[in-house]
């Protein structure tokens, strides 16, 4: 076939802009497999954090617990001790824990189900 050299160049810059937009739909796939790989991630990591966040809670509630039964029942014996001359030293006061875990401020981690 013969072509003049206005033709070759309208059929070569055919021919080029088929492999742009053929590169532009294979990097949209791969963009698009990604997102939907990080989406899945982050289901895990948002139910690992709500793991976490219930481990934290109950943590707390144990360590609320061992405070108040130290302060209620234990240091009430060791005053007595100490009454009656038995005592030696001082018993040393935990520290307070005064650090709270982080707010869920987005969205679509206040979502619940």
């Amino acid at each position: 076939m013969l072509a003049t050299p206005t033709t070759l160049i309208a059929l070569l810059r055919t021919v080029a802009l088929g492999w742009s937009q053929a590169q532009v739909a294979e990097r949209a796939q791969e963009i698009h497999e990604l997102g939907r790989d990080l989406h899945a991630r982050l289901g895990v990591m948002g139910s690992h954090l709500d793991k976490l966040g219930r481990s934290l809670r109950g943590s707390v509630e144990a360590y609320n617990s061992t405070v108040g039964s130290l302060e209620s029942r234990v240091l009430v014996t060791a005053r007595n001790l100490e009454d009656l001359g038995a005592g030696d030293g001082e018993i040393t006061a935990p520290e307070p824990v005064l650090v709270e875990p982080r707010a869920l401020t987005a969205d679509e981690l206040r979502q619940t189900g």
